[in-house]
């Protein structure tokens, strides 16, 4: 069941009446995205705690999964502070073939972000499962013949 919109607008610091324009909840959210800096801030204390419970290979793996997280976050804050910046271009748009000059602009940007991002998180996901499956080779005992 979909929760009523008054009480998400509340939850997030915002009056009833923003609560129904996207362009205020949208403004909300870069806001609040703007307080983590960057999401990898959060690794150190979150590291610690598993250095000490469950050694240096499970903190490689909590680590490379925490910068995969930090990525996806970094994607997700990227494109909603791009949908914003396209909304605010299109409250000033004086004609059609504008608006579609605006939309298209964008959305090639948009893509083109998007994709290099992607790659990125790709790249890392590659790493860090080529990185745990040779930690997990190297425990495994050769067979004796």
């Amino acid at each position: 069941m979909a929760e009523d919109p008054r009480a998400v607008a509340k939850a997030a610091g915002l009056n009833e009446e923003d609560a129904l324009e996207p362009l205020a909840v949208a403004e909300a959210f870069v806001a609040a995205t703007q307080e983590f800096a960057h999401p990898a801030t959060l690794v150190q204390p979150v590291a610690a705690v598993f250095e000490t419970r469950f050694g240096p290979r499970t903190l490689a793996a909590s680590q490379s999964l925490m910068e995969l997280n930090a990525k996806v976050l970094e994607l997700w804050r990227a494109q909603a502070e791009s949908t914003l910046s396209l909304w605010q271009g299109m409250v000033g748009v004086t004609s059609l073939s504008e608006a579609v000059q605006l939309q298209t602009s964008h959305l090639r940007r948009h893509y083109e972000e998007t994709s290099r991002r992607a790659r990125d998180i790709a790249q890392t996901a590659a790493r860090m499962a080529s990185g745990l499956a040779l930690e997990a080779k190297a425990e495994i005992p050769p067979r004796e013949r």
